[in-house]
């Protein structure tokens, strides 16, 4: 995955935003919070200001800065970026299992199949919820500045999460498969003679 360093990019942006007093999100509709710059660490909490939707510029405070709360899509697409790590996470313990699942032993290996079966269990069920959050963010109504940002997000993540339906498919193929010639060869062992 190639990368970029935006951290110039990112400076930029901050200072210009300690100079000019506009709000950073404001033209997405939530609420602004201003805060007065000061040490944090003051005891004093009397340093912030109360949560507003008032225009910064009439703030009594000189110094003030504001910041504006994302929008509420942006909590789904996290929610659903997180939701994809887990399953990344859980397909490798899957892979794991299916190994262990298929090994030949003398015993009973049933343990080993319910944990196959628990995992896929798991890993549908967070695919289902992650689409279900994809849902709601295409169902989202925004201004239109953010409607592309929105749409591309959708896009990205609709796209992971396909692919990565996917990849449990096939994987899950590729072990009954293997399940189904084990049981085969079995099968043709004890009934040969």
């Amino acid at each position: 995955m190639a990368t970029r360093n935006r951290t110039t990019v990112y400076r930029k942006h901050r200072d210009a935003c300690k100079s000019a007093r506009a709000p950073l999100s404001d033209s997405f509709g939530g609420p602004v919070i201003e805060m007065v710059s000061g040490s944090f660490t003051q005891s004093n909490h009397s340093s912030y200001a109360p949560l507003s939707t008032n225009d910064p510029g009439t703030s009594s405070s000189n110094d003030a800065f504001t910041i504006g709360l994302p929008p509420a899509w942006v909590d789904d697409s996290e929610e659903i970026t997180f939701n994809i790590q887990k399953v990344r996470d859980k397909m490798g313990e899957l892979a794991k299992a299916h190994s262990k699942a298929l090994m030949p032993t003398f015993g009973d290996n049933r343990g080993d199949h319910r944990v196959v079966e628990m995992l896929t269990h798991e890993i549908t069920d967070l695919l289902r919820k992650s689409e279900k959050r994809l849902h709601n963010l295409s169902t989202r109504e925004g201004p239109s500045e953010e409607s592309n940002l929105r749409k591309n997000v959708q896009r990205s993540l609709a796209t992971d999460l396909q692919s990565l339906s996917m990849e449990l498919r096939r994987k899950q193929s590729t072990y009954l498969k293997r399940l189904q010639q084990q049981k085969e060869v079995l099968y043709q062992f004890f009934h040969a003679s």
